[in-house]
Order: structure tokens, then C-alpha cells, then sequence
């Protein structure tokens, strides 16, 4: 017996070209109805190459109904009489989905948005359209194929419906593809009566009725293996000829999600999944413009599409392409994101799925109109890969023209977190300014979003001292009684202010207003690791010590591999000469500043300082090379890095214009150290200096 199945890969492939659906996106915002004087109706007509038989036209429309009010509207023929329809999807901010009767053989149809009252087309039942519709996962029992069917007609909420061309799917098209219900409902073709067998393929318990009747199941909660994916499950079913109603039933949980539907039709001696031919397709339409019955008043409606998303680290890009139906000389676009776009079809890239509101303005001929409306911006979720090669390369582009001054505030934190995580610093920096000049605007999450604001100026890629100090100042002003944020802000004061500040009063001042109490773990080990660095600055190394010992390393040491754990401290200390050596400052940091985490005692360790130093020197950092060099310099114990020492303090302090204090740290390297490489590095590059004065 051929494979039905031969990989899930294989399945996405195949699901790439064909799972066709009827649109996306639409639905909320100003009430327009058949009671108006004029008369607004959009023209539909059909998508080239669509053409079927069936005499059922499907299309996706985006009514303008009050938030959350369902659509009601009439399809009517040219000649103004009304054809059956049938809505079988609407909610907010997406396309209303319809089948329609066109069996008329029209080219032209007209949708009216009415009201309730005028809702009285006639009777009809949509012979054609294989309808898949997905449910919340809901757990219980799956032994059977009655009980499976029980248990997804029971599942809530509905997450979407939409068109396929048969049951062969590996994607959920409304949602996200993990643990979730769906539903197959629609007409099948029968060309001619007799036996026909059917196998149910599936991750996933799975049942198929046909008329009513069970025909197959297969049970349990399975992946698509063993023999059950080479048909297996079957079972044979007399049918006459002319169209039956099927239903197929499948619980998938996890992430694997795989669904087909095989026959034997007579004569036939292999399995192979039912075709679309198998179900009868109705003709896509499209509506391609609005207007005004009876007269040329500007009708500024449009249509949406989400055409595609980029994904990374959960942070979901989406373009949604914009088309206005109205004709005019002139269609500004406003975007709820601060854009705003020119042009009859535009495409905007939306940085954060959600609800957004969208404003057309179109003018022609001295007259204006202009609408809103609500669309829900989501993940594309038909769409099989998430993220391409090139995902940055693809948004940078998009990022930078965009000015993000008066972005939404979720955009702003959504950006700045993607942005950061991609080390995209040249556009983050700028994020991460405006959303500090904006904290107000966040309400009652201000204090956190200052926390994460104060965290990402403060990492290596930034060192933003000032504005992390004015961002972790405003959490501590607006955290209220929220003890934990509060004292967690004061520990990152201080931690931010040490490095770059000699005001040690007043450093000492934020420590001891710390309620210890109320501190995390994490960050109470923190503040021992401050209490330490203050001491450190003040010239008492013992005291110093005594902290970082009560900090702790992060994890135990290991008194059996002592000789381990050094050799393991020397090859970072190596590796972070080599970064030093590339020219590779931040990477030379981030080794030696995990490594001043994990074990605090190397705070005071010249070697480990020096480094540090040459990184910040490295990148400009001179504010915290300064400080730094001094600390190290008054807490050295004579030894080997004191001329190294003295230079670099040199150095820091020319940077910081403090020709003083540089002037003098030369001169005792000169005096006390004057055959030392630090030495004769320093005449090579400042000149000798005058020698120091001594007092009688």
C-alpha cells in the first residue's frame, strides 16, 4: 500500500500552495446602512482565473458595523435582485466571510450593508465550500468516534473558519499551531455509486461522518506513525452518486499537527487523499471598489490584508497591505503607530499584533471624506516560516525610516526589547530615549517599564549612566506601595551611580535607605556586592573583602578542584585579552564583568581591573575608567601592576582633563618605577615629566 503520509515536511510543502483561504482582517468602527439617503455599495467581481461550476461564489468582507455588532448586508445582482447568502465568519477587526449564490451565471454583484430589518434575502444552503473551522483545545475522552466528535462540537471559543480545498492540512490558519480543535464541514462529490473506502490519517484522535453516519476513527491520542499512516483506520461505505455532507473531527495536542483524508474509490486499489475535485469549490470573488448608488459622493472605504510576519523572540512584525475602494486623486493613510502613508494601496509594517486603528483620508476635486476603522493585526499564522534568513536585513529598512516619537507606547517597549536583543544599538538607543522622555504615558506600569528602561541603559553595549539614573529614580517615585520594585530600583541606583560618581555620601546615603526586607534574593546579594564596591571606593579593602564574602559566589566552589577553578579564572582573564587585543571591548567586558559577578573577591583584583580598564578605554568609556583606575590604584598592594596601574590612571585622567592628577600619577611612575615597560610607554607617549618636589 503507497504512504498517504510520507513526512510532515512533506505535508508543509505541499500545504504551502495549497490551502487556499478567503482573505483576512477587518471590522469595526462607524455604522453606515441602507438608510442613508444615498445608498453605499461596494461592487464585487470575480478574482481572474477563479471561475468554477458550482454555482457558489465565496469573498471577504470588511463591513463598517459598530465595534463588536454583526455584519448585515444583502448580495444583489445587477438588476437589483437580492441572492441568497450565507455569513459563515465575522468577528472584530477581521473579514466577514460569505458564500453567495451565482448561480445566476452574473459577473457583477453588489453588497448593501443594512440593518437588521433589512435582512430578508432568501432561503439558500451553500452547496459548495469545504468550510475548516478551529476551536480552543478541550481535553477528555477520545476512544471512539463518537466521543470524539463529542468532545470538538463541545470545545469553546471558536478561534476562526475559513475555505480549504480538501482535508489535507498541517498549520492551523487561525491561531497558533499547538493544541487546538478542528473541523471539516462540507459537501462531497460522489461522480458515480458504489463501495468507496475511507482512511483517517492524523497527529491526533480523528473521526469521519458522512451523512450523519460514523465511517471511520482513528482513536486515541497518537502521532502519525506505525501503520495507522498507510491507512490503517479505514473503512468501507456504500454511497450514491451526487453530494453528501462530511464532517472530519481531530484533537491535536502539542505542536504536531497533521490531518488527511484518503479514499479508495471503486476500482481503485490504493489509497490516495481525497482530491478538491472530491469537494465542490466555490468561485472566489473580490470587491473591488465602494460608491454611491445615486450620485458621485466620495465613499472612503477600504480593504486590508495581512500579507505576511517576521518573528524573534516572540516579537511578532507584521505587514498589513491597505487598498482604498473609493476612486480619488489622493489617499493619506494615519496609522495608530504614528505612520502615516500616501498612496491608493500602501503597506504598513505594524510593530505588536493587536487591535489598530487606521484612518483613510482620500480627496478629489476640492472634496474630502475621510473614515476609521479597527483591524486585528495578528501573526499570519498560515504562513510556515516565522523567521527568514534575512529577518533583520528585511526590517531594518522598515525601522529606520519609521519615527517612533509618537508611537504607540507597546511599539515603543516591543522595539526597544527587539531591537536590543538583535544588538542593533543605533536604533534601540534612540528608542530607548524616547520611551524615558514618555514614562509618563505608561500609567500604572510606569515603575516597571523605568526598570527595564534603567536596565538596558546600563548594559555593556550602552553604559548610559545618566539616563539609567534618571529612569531607575523614576521607578523609585512612582513604584507606590510596591516595596519590591522600589528597594530593587535603589539597589540599580546604586549600582549604576558607584562606577562613575565620587559623591560617596550620597551613595552611602541610597544604601542605607535600602529595606533589606524587602529584598529579592538576587538583589540583596546585590547590595552586599555595593556595600563592598563603597568600601572599595574608600579606600578599605578589608571591609571591601568582608562584603564580597557575604555575597557569595554564585555557585558553591568546589574545594576538591581547586587547581580547576584557576586554570578556568586564567583562561578567561586570556580570552578577555584577546577580545582586548581585536579590538573586541564589549565581548572583553562581558567575560570579565560575569566573572566579577560570580566571584565578587575579583573586584579587587588588579589583574581583573586592568582589563576592565582597557575596555573602557577601549570604548571611550572615561568616566568609569577614571574612577576605576584610582580605586585600584589606592587599594594595590606594592606588586608588579602598580606602574601598569599609575599609567593607566594617567591616561583616564588626560581623558577627563584632570592634567593635575595625570601630571602626578607620571611623575611617581617615573620616580618610583622608571626602568618599568609602563614607564617607557609613558615617555614615548606624553614626554618626561618634571620631576616631584620634595619638602624640606
Amino acid at each position: 500500500m503507497r504512504r498517504i503520509v510520507h513526512s510532515k515536511r512533506l505535508l508543509a510543502r505541499l500545504l504551502a500552495g495549497g490551502v487556499i483561504l478567503v482573505g483576512a482582517g477587518l471590522a469595526a468602527g462607524q455604522s453606515v446602512t441602507n438608510e442613508v439617503p444615498e445608498e453605499l455599495r461596494y461592487v464585487l467581481a470575480p478574482v481572474a482565473g477563479g471561475a468554477t461550476t458550482s454555482g457558489t461564489g465565496s469573498f471577504s468582507f470588511q463591513p463598517w458595523v459598530a465595534q463588536g455588532a454583526q455584519p448585515v448586508f444583502r448580495v444583489l445582482r445587477t438588476n437589483g435582485v437580492e441572492v441568497g447568502q450565507q455569513l459563515f465568519w465575522a468577528a472584530p477587526g477581521e473579514s466577514a466571510q460569505v458564500l453567495f449564490d451565482c448561480s445566476s451565471g452574473d459577473t457583477i454583484f453588489h453588497v448593501v450593508e443594512g440593518t437588521a430589518a433589512s435582512a430578508s434575502g432568501p432561503a439558500w444552503a451553500a452547496p459548495a465550500g469545504l468550510q475548516l473551522e478551529t476551536r480552543a483545545y478541550r481535553d477528555g475522552p477520545v476512544q471512539s468516534g463518537q466521543a470524539i466528535k463529542q468532545l470538538c462540537e463541545g470545545a469553546a471559543p471558536v478561534q476562526g473558519r475559513s475555505l480549504v480545498p480538501n482535508v489535507f492540512l498541517g498549520v492551523n490558519p487561525h491561531a497558533p499551531t499547538e493544541d487546538f480543535i478542528s473541523i471539516f464541514r462540507g459537501n462531497l462529490a460522489i461522480p458515480k455509486p458504489g463501495k468507496y473506502t475511507f482512511t483517517v490519517v492524523s497527529d491526533g484522535p480523528s473521526a469521519l461522518f458522512i451523512d450523519g453516519q460514523h465511517v471511520v476513527a482513528w482513536p486515541g491520542r497518537h502521532p502519525v506513525r506505525g501503520p495507522g499512516r498507510h491507512g490503517k483506520f479505514q473503512a468501507a461505505v456504500e454511497l450514491a452518486g451526487g453530494h453528501h455532507w462530511l464532517e472530519y473531527y481531530n484533537v491535536a495536542q502539542g505542536l504536531a499537527y497533521t490531518v488527511v483524508l484518503g479514499w479508495q474509490p471503486p476500482g481503485q486499489t490504493e489509497f490516495a487523499v481525497v482530491p478538491p475535485a472530491a469537494f465542490p469549490q466555490p468561485a472566489p470573488f473580490q470587491v473591488v471598489r465602494a460608491e454611491y448608488a445615486a450620485s458621485q459622493k466620495l465613499a472612503p472605504r477600504f480593504a486590508w490584508e495581512l500579507t505576511r510576519h517576521l518573528s524573534a523572540w516572540g516579537h511578532y512584525l507584521v505587514f498589513v497591505k491597505l487598498h482604498a475602494l473609493c476612486d480619488a486623486a489622493a489617499y493619506r493613510w494615519t496609522m495608530d503607530d504614528g505612520s502615516v502613508l500616501q498612496g491608493r494601496t500602501v503597506t504598513n509594517l505594524f510593530l505588536t499584533p493587536g487591535l489598530r486603528t487606521v484612518q483613510l483620508t482620500a480627496t478629489r476635486a476640492g472634496e474630502q471624506a475621510e473614515t476609521r476603522q479597527t483591524i486585528d493585526v495578528h501573526p499570519l499564522w498560515r504562513q510556515l516560516d516565522e523567521t527568514d534568513q534575512d529577518y533583520w536585513g528585511q526590517c531594518r529598512p522598515w525601522l529606520v525610516s519609521r519615527d517612533f516619537t509618537n508611537a504607540a507606547c507597546a511599539d515603543l517597549l516591543s522595539m526597544l526589547r527587539l531591537t536590543s536583543k538583535m544588538d542593533d544599538h543605533a536604533l534601540a538607543k534612540g528608542i530607548a530615549a524616547i520611551g524615558l522622555n514618555r514614562l509618563a504615558e505608561w500609567g500604572a506600569s510606569e515603575a516597571d517599564v523605568a526598570m527595564e528602561l534603567g536596565n538596558y541603559f546600563q548594559t555593556i553595549e550602552v553604559r548610559d549612566y545618566g539616563s539609567a539614573r534618571r529612569a531607575y529614580e523614576d521607578a523609585i517615585r512612582t513604584c507606590g506601595t510596591n516595596r519590591p520594585v522600589q528597594t530593587a530600583a535603589q539597589v540599580a541606583l546604586v549600582a549604576s551611580l558607584l562606577p562613575v560618581s565620587n559623591d560617596l555620601a550620597k551613595v552611602q546615603e541610597l544604601l542605607s535607605a535600602i529595606d533589606a526586607a524587602a529584598l529579592a534574593t538576587d538583589d540583596r546579594r546585590w547590595q552586599r556586592i555595593c556595600e563592598g564596591d563603597l568600601f572599595f571606593a574608600l579606600g578599605q579593602p578589608e571591609l571591601a573583602a568582608g562584603r564580597y564574602r557575604e555575597a557569595g559566589t554564585r555557585a558553591p566552589p568546589d574545594p576538591q578542584n581547586r587547581v580547576g577553578a584557576a586554570l578556568a579564572r586564567l583562561a578567561k582573564l586570556e580570552t578577555a585579552r584577546d577580545y582586548i587585543r581585536r579590538n573586541e571591548f564589549n565581548a572583553a567586558e562581558r567575560v570579565v564583568a560575569n566573572l566579577r559577578q560570580d566571584e565578587p573577591l575579583q573586584r579587587m583584583d588588579a589583574e581583573v581591573g586592568l582589563i576592565l580598564l582597557d575596555a573602557c578605554l577601549g570604548r571611550n568609556d572615561f568616566t568609569r575608567a577614571y574612577y576605576l583606575s584610582r580605586r585600584l590604584y589606592q587599594n594595590c598592594e606594592p606588586g608588579s601592576h602598580l606602574p601598569t596601574l599609575l599609567y593607566k590612571l594617567a591616561e583616564a585622567a588626560f581623558r577627563m582633563k584632570e592634567k593635575a592628577e595625570a601630571t602626578a600619577a607620571l611623575q611617581r611612575l617615573h620616580q618610583e618605577f622608571p626602568y618599568s615597560e609602563a614607564a617607557a610607554r609613558a615617555r614615548e607617549k606624553w614626554g618626561a615629566p618634571a620631576p616631584l618636589k620634595t619638602g624640606k
